[in-house]
């Protein structure tokens, strides 16, 4: 739904502005939707370019306690079922090959004696169909939402976005 969102509304600000290309830049949840809503663009041929498309701990391979919230809780919070690894949403948009035309730049992290950022387990955030379609992986020791404030990070992120031709 929130991919649909995003289509209708950049096809809304392009026939207002006419702007001939975009980058996007998602973190986490907003990774995985990004995937759905580049499909979606792709399939309906929009009149503007992708220019590159970077994802930052983002849960593209589900997570599994999203699975477990749906199989244990007795309320289930919706996004929950297309989060949950192996989820119909999961298998869909990750089974999907990546555009070859659209840059991919894929940034993760992790956190000592965890599995992932603290949030984001690795192999969500990596696994290996993901890596083949990167054209560069950054990884940094940083939190889920600390990875937003970390100098390093911030300055890979302004480099590859120079990239934009």
């Amino acid at each position: 739904m929130v991919s649909d969102y995003l289509v209708d509304a950049l096809n809304h600000l392009y026939s207002r502005n006419n702007f001939p290309q975009i980058s996007i830049v998602a973190h986490s949840m907003g990774g995985l939707m990004i995937r759905s809503f580049v499909m979606k663009q792709q399939e309906q041929h929009s009149p503007y370019k992708l220019s590159m498309v970077v994802t930052i701990n983002s849960p593209l391979y589900g997570m599994e306690s999203a699975e477990i919230g749906v199989n244990t809780s007795p309320i289930v919070v919706p996004a929950w079922r297309d989060v949950a690894t192996g989820s119909d949403y999961i298998k869909r948009v990750h089974d999907w090959a990546w555009p070859k035309d659209i840059p991919y730049y894929l940034y993760f992290s992790y956190l000592p004696e965890e599995s992932g950022d603290g949030v984001v387990p690795l192999v969500s955030q990596l696994s290996q169909s993901l890596q083949k379609e990167a054209v560069k992986i950054y990884g940094y020791q940083a939190g889920h939402a600390s990875i937003l404030k970390n100098k390093e990070f911030i300055q890979a992120l302004n480099d590859t976005l120079g990239k934009v031709k």
